[in-house]
């Protein structure tokens, strides 16, 4: 006995794809990256049943999540700062060697240097003292990790260091 044809085939990639954006007609990008995904994932879409069972509602699920990603507020770069800013001076005044930062932000880097050019090391005949050198690449790695990098960590140290600046003094 045969198969019934609907388990024998298959939709072609353009069947799939006529299917889906009759769905999402304004989504072409997110429906050939969902398309692509399943294709990686299971080496096809299945046969016509399983394709109707299974792998549109899958499709459909992948494609409702990059929209629904897309549509999440971006958060501007001022208001990160914002949020970034609080959440790092929480972080260094849970430290210990929170005086050892501050008077690093207070002093600032040399003259002409800026914090990303300047050498972190410190010690004798160094421009930082040990504790400071410590403070300053443990807060170094907090801000990159935080996502700034490049000009973005420069900015946010300046940022960090006016507001200790202007706190203390």
């Amino acid at each position: 006995m045969c198969e019934p044809w609907y388990q024998m085939t298959g939709p072609t990639e353009t069947e799939v794809k006529d299917i889906l954006m009759k769905k999402y007609p304004s989504h072409e990008r997110y429906v050939t990256l969902a398309m692509e995904k399943e294709v990686e994932k299971y080496s096809g879409y299945g046969s016509w049943r399983g394709f109707y069972t299974f792998t549109e509602k899958s499709l459909c699920d992948t494609i409702d999540s990059y929209i629904k990603e897309e549509k999440k507020p971006q958060e501007s770069i001022e208001e990160k700062a914002n949020n970034d800013l609080k959440q790092t001076m929480e972080w260094i005044n849970s430290r210990d060697d929170k005086d050892y930062i501050y008077n690093m932000f207070i002093k600032g880097p040399p003259e002409n240097k800026g914090f990303m050019w300047c050498d972190k090391d410190g010690g004798r005949r160094k421009w930082w003292t040990e504790k400071e050198s410590k403070g300053l690449k443990d807060v170094t790695q907090y801000v990159l990790n935080l996502g700034w990098d490049s000009s973005g960590y420069g900015l946010f140290m300046r940022k960090l260091q006016n507001h200790i600046i202007n706190k203390t003094l």
